[in-house]
């Protein structure tokens, strides 16, 4: 028994002194940009619509002025968090990716009176890395989920320039889902010197996890984005695709928003063996 404990202690040493010999441990906090584009046709045709709708009903004399759609393509910083062993030809991290994406759209009568779209597309990547790693550079793909919120606040304005969110105008709301989906893709992280590394990943996020049910099938049930006011007619809650239907939940918006990124961070890199 004394042996066999021996052994274990012996085992255990010398692989703690490979490892701190050949691996660096390293916290990677770290800033960088997103380039992303993202799959929002529903909402871009929702707004299309809207469009078609307000021009229809407005007053003889009344003219429309719209804000270009929505865009799919945007550049947005954010912070990164990783945390990886890599030497020895060896790299594995785990790395969390928040970001968040906001767009304003606007209809506008001549008159002063329109309305206000303000969509708000907030993600969480959750990532493991796996790869070859060096001292100077690692190699790695990339494989996670990400955990989705997404918000559509739609607002009456005035001629002051004043907002109402108020339920005395059927498409007013504030209406809102969660997602979860799977994310994968590759990186490269160069390390140049300690305490500075550049880290560029190429990322593809879904809108469903493995399993889930069809995406076309999501508008016959929940998961659309809902406007949970309980003063609203039930028929009024959901945010339409087509705002020249009547509401039902096979108008209604689901969160089928897959998205592109391709991230360049600078990462405070320290090296635990330099």
């Amino acid at each position: 028994m004394k042996s066999l404990v021996l052994s274990i202690t012996i085992g255990a040493v010398l692989m703690s002194s490979y490892i701190n010999a050949q691996m660096d441990l390293i916290f990677t906090p770290g800033y960088g940009v997103a380039f992303t584009k993202s799959n929002i046709h529903a909402i871009q045709d929702s707004y299309s619509s809207y469009i078609l709708l307000t021009e229809n009903d407005a007053p003889e004399g009344i003219t429309v002025n719209a804000d270009p759609n929505f865009d799919r393509k945007h550049i947005s910083d954010f912070l990164s968090f990783q945390l990886a062993l890599s030497g020895n030809w060896v790299y594995f991290g785990i790395s969390y990716m928040p970001n968040k994406f906001v767009q304003e759209r606007s209809v506008m009568y001549s008159n002063g009176y329109g309305r206000t779209f303000r969509w708000e597309d907030k993600r969480n990547e959750v990532l493991f890395d796996f790869g070859f790693g060096s001292k100077y550079i690692d190699v790695f793909g990339t494989f996670g989920v990400n955990f989705n919120k997404y918000r559509m606040t739609s607002y009456q304005v005035y001629p002051d320039g004043s907002k109402s969110l108020s339920n005395d105008f059927y498409f007013n709301g504030v209406f809102k889902t969660e997602d979860t989906g799977l994310a994968y893709g590759f990186g490269i992280k160069i390390k140049p010197i300690n305490f500075l590394a550049i880290d560029v990943r190429y990322l593809y996020a879904n809108h469903k996890m493995f399993g889930e049910y069809r995406t076309s099938d999501i508008t016959e049930g929940g998961m659309v984005l809902t406007d949970f006011s309980f003063a609203r007619s039930p028929v009024m809650s959901e945010f339409p695709q087509d705002f020249n239907a009547p509401y039902s939940h096979k108008n209604s918006i689901a969160p089928m928003f897959n998205k592109h990124y391709l991230t360049i961070s600078l990462i405070f890199h320290y090296r635990t063996n330099d």
